[in-house]
């Protein structure tokens, strides 16, 4: 699997506009069917075909959803999601989008092409780093050479750092479940049980303001991948999260989930 920058995925997108969407296996290149959240969402990882509808999916979702007033719509004529620029070239969708903006074709190629690319560039790359696969992954999988998250203006919200402390009880939970097992006395794996205790009651504290506050307005938005399965993820740490571990760990303490 493929990790990019920004600047990066915008490299890629110049490729994609070329023909224009959806992409085929001569077009999309080398790097974008192997992204990590291209892979994660294919229904088969393993299948190129798969991956390409995967890919399809999430770049047209991406362009259709770009809300800039100004670029928006010159956006989806230049990567031919617009009506009538289907399998046109790319000098004609220049053109469309010169013409919609009032500029000549050399400006808009120039300079205002190359930020509607680094506009979807930037929200392909919030996807990459924030997508999680349903499926249950190795340990290898969050090697610490992995990009970490840039905190970008649009983040400073409640909501997000809300998202970051359900994570940072989330992860308690699993270190102190893990130091449980680890632990050599019964003196250690009562104190981590204490401490997982602790951690998952502000974590269910945490997914209960979360639900309550978001989860109602993700679901009338239609959002569901984003609310509904992200918080019954976290329901699985809940039930029975304090539990005294037996001889040997539960799935859901092994499975990263």
């Amino acid at each position: 699997m493929t990790t990019l920058s920004a600047d990066g995925l915008v490299t890629e997108l110049r490729r994609v506009i070329r023909k224009g969407l959806p992409l085929d296996e001569k077009t999309a290149g080398d790097v974008l069917p192997h992204l990590r959240s291209t892979v994660a969402r294919a229904t088969h990882p393993d299948d190129l075909y798969s991956r390409l509808d995967s890919l399809n999916e999430t770049l047209t979702d991406l362009v259709q959803d770009l809300d800039d007033e100004t670029l928006g719509d010159a956006g989806r004529i230049l990567f031919g999601l617009a009506d009538g620029t289907r399998g046109t070239t790319l000098t004609v969708r220049r053109q469309k989008c010169a013409e919609l903006l009032g500029y000549d074709v050399d400006h808009f190629r120039q300079h205002v092409e190359l930020r509607i690319l680094r506009l979807i560039g930037q929200a392909l790359y919030r996807d990459l780093i924030r997508y999680r696969s349903r499926l249950s992954r190795p340990v290898t999988a969050y090697e610490t050479s992995r990009p970490s998250p840039q905190l970008l203006d649009e983040d400073i919200t409640a909501e997000e750092e809300l998202v970051c402390r359900i994570w940072q009880h989330l992860y308690q939970v699993r270190a102190e479940r893990i130091a449980t097992y680890l632990a050599t006395d019964e003196p250690d794996k009562e104190e981590h049980r204490a401490i997982e205790e602790g951690a998952a009651g502000r974590l269910n504290a945490l997914a209960d303001e979360f639900a309550e506050t978001y989860a109602k307005r993700y679901i009338s938005d239609g959002q569901l991948d984003y609310a509904v399965q992200g918080l019954e993820k976290l329901a699985v740490w809940r039930v029975g999260a304090t539990a005294k571990p037996a001889a040997a760990p539960p799935d859901d303490a092994a499975d990263g989930s």
